[in-house]
């Protein structure tokens, strides 16, 4: 049985992260401009390793997001809403912590898609992911 050695391992996690990094931004570079879109932030002083690119469609409520959702996944792009329940909602902590607000999350809950920036994506699928959703909020 191979096992791939320690080096192999962050060499391959390495790769992943730098191929994470510029396909997020080419996507933050082709997303500039657009008022309805509200990209990821990453604080001065952070990085992110970029393991999902979620956008926020400014004013949108669930209705208009899921229809932007559909017209992106129309054109073969695997547009995901990872929480369309925040956390906060789910049946744990209501069941623990029943009197927990959070009305930011729960209208970001309503606003995000997540956008695929896996490292198998080729120049092609990158700019099919961007005119799509340049096409689903115009």
């Amino acid at each position: 049985m191979f096992r791939p050695s320690n080096a192999s391992k962050r060499v391959f996690a390495f790769f992943l992260l730098v191929s994470r990094r510029k396909i997020s931004k080419t996507l933050l570079d082709a997303f500039d401009g657009l008022n309805k879109i509200q990209p990821p932030l990453i604080p001065t002083g952070y990085t992110s390793a970029w393991y999902v690119f979620t956008l926020r469609l400014k004013g949108a409520n669930a209705a208009k997001r899921n229809k932007a959702l559909n017209r992106i996944r129309e054109r073969r792009v695997g547009a995901q809403v990872y929480y369309p329940i925040p956390v906060h909602k789910m049946p744990f902590y209501q069941n623990n912590f029943p009197q927990t607000r959070l009305p930011k999350t729960e209208t970001a809950s309503r606003q995000v898609i997540s956008l695929p920036v896996h490292p198998s994506l080729s120049e092609n699928d990158i700019n099919r992911v961007i005119s799509a959703v340049k096409a689903a909020v115009t």
